[in-house]
């Protein structure tokens, strides 16, 4: 069966994990369709309302860069200061994987 005879594959909600899953998904071909339980109105409105602060490590930023999405998070990121890590915030972007 080609994956365009699949039905699509049906993710239930819309935050960061749901979206990403997809956006692998939909580099591979298979067809999706997410359910989110908030309007366009009400997600664009607690959007603007919350501040999410999101750290990427070594592991992370390989899973990024293995599915070709690092240059897209890279170019929002921002290095952080005052924190211990492994690798330097002038490394973060050539972390080997």
């Amino acid at each position: 069966m080609k994956k365009a005879d699949t039905p699509p594959i049906t993710i239930i909600g819309a935050g960061l994990t749901g979206v990403f899953f997809a956006i692998l998904l939909a580099k591979k071909n298979h067809q999706v369709v997410i359910y989110e339980k908030m309007t366009e109105d009400e997600l664009r409105n607690t959007a603007s309302k919350k501040s999410f602060n999101l750290t990427f490590y070594k592991y992370a930023i390989c899973v990024f860069k293995k599915y070709g999405l690092w240059e897209v998070v890279e170019n929002v990121a921002r290095p952080l200061t005052g924190t211990v890590t492994f690798i330097s915030a002038g490394e973060i972007g050539r972390a080997s994987c």
